[in-house]
This record gives C-alpha cells, structure tokens and sequence, in this order.
C-alpha cells in the first residue's frame, strides 16, 4: 500500500497510529459532512482533497513534533510547507492504547479531528499562498460564541459540531 505520506519516523516511532492513520483518514472521503468542510475551509478544489486524503505517495505529509498544541503547520520554513505536524506526546498515547480499550473514549475522534485541522490549514495555504481570515464561531461544548477563530476550528465545527480536546478523555 502507499503512503499518503507518513514521515518514516512517524512509522518507526508510531505503528499503532500510522497503521490507524491509513486505515481511517481516507475514509473521510465518503463521509459528505466531513468532505464537504475539509473541501470548504482548505479551499481545496474537491479532486485535489481527494488527493489529499488518499494515500498515494504525495504531500502533505504527516510527522510528530514536540509542542504545546495538539498539532501545527507550520509553512513559515519552505521544507516544512508540505508536512502537518501532531503532537509527539499524543501520537505516543495514542500508539500504546489498545484499539478495544480506545473505543470508550474519544480518542479516535480527537485524532481524526486534530490532524484534518492541521490538513486544512496546509490546503489552505497551497491552495493560493493566503490565510482565510478568521471567523466568529459558536462552541456547542461551551455553549458560547469563540470571536477571531482560524480556519481549523471553523472546520472542526462544521464537521464535528464540536472543538475536541483531552477534556473529552
């Protein structure tokens, strides 16, 4: 099988995750509300999100790194515009957890949720080399309106009707 493009230490580190990373991200694909933000918020045009969430050997592609949030792009630095970025300590949670014991909580949701996030900000900086302007959403879990949001919470809502944090584990 080819990799959509799984960082081979990503692999090495993490084969629970890269294995579920495989098996679960394409099938966004055929979920319409999924789809239709990914496409919406990249700004992606639809066969180029396709492309994106397949696993075909090109960009992005995904690697851990040690930071605060959950997952980052970070296109400031040329070689780092085609890879999205999650969180060493999740991807290492995450990887130790037995799939049977994982389904009672949100893990598997926070995952896909995190890394579609950090995939739209990638699209939508290919996509033309601009940032979408920040909106105003409203956080169903909070019950509040969230003023001056980037684009990966806008999608997040829109897809998943919710922002998923540990909160939820």
């Amino acid at each position: 099988m080819d990799i959509m493009k799984l960082d081979r230490t990503m692999k090495r580190n993490f084969p629970n995750l890269s294995s579920w990373i495989s098996r679960e991200i394409p099938k966004v694909k055929s979920n319409p509300q999924i789809f239709d933000a990914f496409v919406k918020y990249s700004q992606l045009s639809k066969s180029a999100a396709t492309e994106a969430l397949s696993f075909n050997n090109k960009p992005p592609t995904i690697d851990a790194a040690v930071m605060r949030s959950y997952g980052q792009y970070r296109p400031r630095f040329a070689h780092n515009r085609n890879k999205v970025f999650l969180n060493r300590r999740l991807c290492r949670e995450f990887n130790k957890i037995d799939p049977d014991i994982r389904t009672g909580k949100p893990w598997d949701l926070i995952l896909k949720a995190t890394l579609l996030h950090e995939m739209v900000h990638w699209g939508d900086y290919v996509a033309d080399g601009v940032r979408q302007p920040n909106g105003r959403i409203y956080d169903t879990v909070k019950g509040a309106w969230m003023n001056d949001v980037d684009v990966g919470f806008q999608f997040e809502i829109e897809a998943f009707y919710a922002i998923y944090t540990r909160e939820f584990l």
